[in-house]
């Protein structure tokens, strides 16, 4: 979980499926910042529970980074329903009037045009999701667009800040069951998007919208067969793969955050197809 901390000025991680020595891989609950090219560990009084595949982005409205769900495979992969805020260094346990329900491997992002933080599908161990939420002054509420995305978790949903919506691809509905479809979301309604070209149908890539370049960029991700390495450009509605001259080794689970500090897209960490947990940082400037 990555999102450029606005307020504080640094990029945010927090937890993930850690590289404790195997075969006891297990879920952290550090706290990193980056900056300038560096990351520095950071230790907040109260932190949410181990956890992995949660959502987490920046609220330009509230003020703050909001943490949602997660996994927690030391409770026999306990699917997680809990709020957090981050801001000045420290985590905070919310209590909003209502809630999504327990889930990990949604997706997030803030919507500008609408003005909230918006959620969308992800899974409960037992099925794949569809449901869309709205965050804003402190709450949850259940939005119900006349049609959505088919059910699935580990999509990629961005902003698209040039064509002022919310752009998702991909994601899955069980193992080997990948989407290849975009879809826009704005004023509070989904629309499939009908691209001749755009990437292979992939679970668990990594998209953030590149301020500097004004396009989104997607990295990486899960095939049916097996871990994928290429870039693509998503602007006016249109994908172009991208060949830049070197490239981080293939992966999925993939986290790509903006850095406007230091003026790149920053890629930490993600997995092999063999399961392999990764941490190396790549900048794509």
């Amino acid at each position: 979980m990555m999102a450029y901390d606005t307020k504080d000025g640094y990029v945010l991680l927090f937890g993930g499926y850690c590289n404790t020595p195997p075969p006891d891989y297990s879920d952290c609950n550090d706290t990193w910042e980056f900056s300038h090219g560096q990351w520095k560990e950071l230790f907040p009084a109260h932190a949410p529970s181990p956890r992995e595949s949660g959502v987490m982005a920046y609220d330009p409205r509230d003020g703050y980074v909001v943490l949602f769900g997660g996994l927690n495979t030391q409770t026999y992969a306990e699917p997680l329903s809990d709020t957090w805020k981050f801001v000045g260094g420290q985590w905070t346990q919310l209590a909003p009037a209502s809630s999504p329900p327990a889930r990990y491997l949604s997706q997030m992002a803030f919507d500008s045009k609408d003005n909230y933080l918006l959620l969308f599908g992800g899974s409960n161990t037992a099925v794949e999701l569809r449901d869309t939420w709205a965050y804003y002054a402190g709450d949850w509420h259940q939005l119900h667009p006349t049609a959505s995305p088919a059910a699935r978790d580990d999509a990629a949903l961005k902003p698209d800040s040039k064509d002022k919506y919310l752009v998702l691809f991909g994601g899955e509905n069980g193992p080997g069951s990948n989407f290849a479809d975009t879809w826009k979301f704005v004023s509070g309604q989904w629309t499939l998007l009908s691209p001749s070209v755009h990437p292979p149908a992939l679970d668990g890539p990594g998209m953030a919208y590149d301020t500097k370049r004004s396009y989104d960029v997607l990295f990486g991700g899960f095939t049916s067969s097996g871990a994928y390495a290429d870039t693509w450009e998503f602007v006016g509605g249109k994908w172009t793969q991208l060949h830049p001259t070197s490239s981080p080794p293939a992966r999925g689970y993939v986290d790509l955050v903006y850095d406007p500090t230091d003026g790149y897209l920053l890629l930490f960490g993600g997995q092999t197809y063999a399961g392999t947990n990764l941490g190396d940082s790549w900048a794509f400037e």
